[in-house]
């Protein structure tokens, strides 16, 4: 039996920078949906947890249902969310290197209070990209600033 595809009632607007699996999580959590009843309605059918990123078995029809379920254009979704921007290359299918794990982006959860400013309620995990360290002074006398005003 086939069903026709229907836009979602409540459809959360994706946070930049929002994982994937965090979205897909709010989208079903809003409609009072179980993950694995709306993952079969975009197409991948394997479970996502919050914090995973990974599109290596999605299809480009399944970026374009996403972006019928939600009612928003791929192009925003893949703008707030760029590793849907990756779907059928077909190098994210291969397993990834230690580096390759090392050098991805954190995930962390969003802060709530921002959130609840933005009228977004529940857990919203984001990738953010590393930090850069400030320099120490240790670092800075290294590299030959003495870290004290010395004009004369």
């Amino acid at each position: 039996m086939t069903t026709r595809l229907r836009a979602l009632p409540l459809t959360p607007p994706p946070v930049h920078r929002e994982t994937i699996g965090s979205y897909l999580n709010r989208l079903a959590d809003a409609d009072h949906l179980t993950i694995g009843h709306l993952l079969p309605l975009i197409g991948p059918s394997r479970q996502h947890r919050r914090v995973d990123n990974r599109v290596g078995y999605w299809t480009p029809a399944a970026r374009s249902r996403l972006a019928f379920l939600t009612g928003r254009s791929a192009s925003l979704l893949v703008r707030a969310m760029p590793p849907l921007g990756a779907i059928g290359d077909p190098s994210l299918r291969l397993p990834r290197s230690v580096t390759e794990e090392v050098t991805e982006p954190r995930r962390r959860p969003a802060c709530r209070l921002c959130m609840a400013r933005r009228h977004i309620r529940g857990l919203v995990v984001r990738s953010t990209p590393p930090h850069p360290t400030p320099p120490t002074k240790a670092s800075a006398i290294a590299a030959g600033s003495s870290g004290t005003n010395s004009t004369i």
